[in-house]
């Protein structure tokens, strides 16, 4: 084999297999308008071009667990009062750039905080045909709330995993980093976080965040919860919620 045969053949795009016939894009998308056969469930595909990821956290000071607090950052123009969160960079994580968008904006140094709570994500051990229903699990640092946002200028969908964040331990002294210079970050008592938050979601996200954190620090205080009874929980909420847009998802 010639160096240039070997050259085609190691890189894709420039490889052509002489049995595969090119088909013109307007023919391969007349071949996919065809119909098929209907989804069991409403569904809708969104392309790379028309949504983007966000992640973001609800930081927490645990130094006193009694005591919860929650960092908020107040907006220099706009005087608003919100969460970190920012959009996810491609080939970066979603766990990463939480972390990476908290820290920033705030100015903490922060890791995710692991907690007990209800998922629809399956354990790495689970069997190849495990139903699909919420469990419970412990020591979870997976999103425990997913945000969706449509935009109609220009047109686009916002897609917000929602995560749980604590304090670094070794920020005794709540030692700032540069953080964002049109971010304040303040740590507030939970109760006056939810009411001085300027936006309703956001209220309900700190807690949401609050409750899963309290009962994952004082197990004697959560509602005990078997399997069966998260799953029939979560049918509930989404018989009476039935998938609205703009709406937040617990998983």
């Amino acid at each position: 084999m010639n160096h240039e045969s070997h050259r085609a053949l190691s890189h894709p795009t420039l490889y052509r297999s002489p049995a595969t016939p090119q088909i013109s894009s307007n023919k391969l998308k007349k071949m996919a308008t065809t119909k098929g056969k209907k989804p069991k469930s409403a569904s809708r595909h969104i392309t790379s071009e028309n949504f983007v990821e966000s992640c973001g956290a609800i930081l927490f000071n645990l130094t006193d667990p009694q005591n919860l607090s929650v960092c908020l950052i107040r907006t220099k123009v706009h005087k608003e009062w919100l969460l970190a969160k920012g959009r996810r960079n491609y080939g970066e994580s979603r766990n990463e750039a939480a972390i990476r968008e908290v820290t920033e904006e705030t100015g903490f140094r922060c890791s995710l905080f692991p907690v007990t709570m209800q998922t629809r994500a399956t354990p790495p051990d689970a069997a190849a045909l495990i139903a699909d229903k919420a469990r419970v699990f412990e020591n979870l640092t997976e999103p425990f709330t997913c945000e969706i946002r449509e935009y109609k200028n220009p047109k686009r969908t916002k897609i917000i995993w929602w995560y749980i964040a604590a304090l670094d331990p070794s920020n005794e002294e709540l030692e700032k980093l540069p953080g964002e210079a049109d971010y304040e970050p303040h740590f507030l008592p939970v109760a006056e976080a939810i009411t001085t938050l300027t936006y309703q979601a956001d209220r309900k996200l700190v807690e949401r965040a609050a409750q899963l954190v309290s009962e994952t620090l004082n197990p004697l205080d959560r509602k005990e919860l078997t399997n069966d009874d998260a799953s029939n929980e979560s049918t509930e909420k989404n018989q009476q919620n039935g998938g609205k847009i703009y709406s937040l998802c617990t998983l």
